[in-house]
């Protein structure tokens, strides 16, 4: 976040003013790098997401491999 606030608050505001001719291209590469972070920053927290939901998943699979293990036993022990 530091690192962000300093591109696009000091770094290419500074680099434009500065260089007033290529004014749009400063413009561009800092359009550029803000979809980069972002997008960046949107994998990063989908495949958290997906770990998460990985976790989640497992343990309804466990749960539900449970129940039917115990309401498997007192058919077998019945038929026994």
């Amino acid at each position: 976040m530091a690192a962000q606030l300093f591109l696009f608050g000091i770094a290419y505001p500074v680099a434009a003013g500065i260089d007033s001719e290529r004014q749009a291209l400063y413009f561009n590469l800092c359009a550029l790098t803000f979809l980069a972070l972002g997008a960046w920053q949107l994998v990063t927290l989908g495949s958290g997401r997906r770990d998460t939901q990985s976790a989640t998943e497992r343990e309804a699979s466990d749960a539900t491999k449970a129940a039917a293990e115990s309401a498997a036993l007192p058919q077998a022990s019945q038929a026994g």
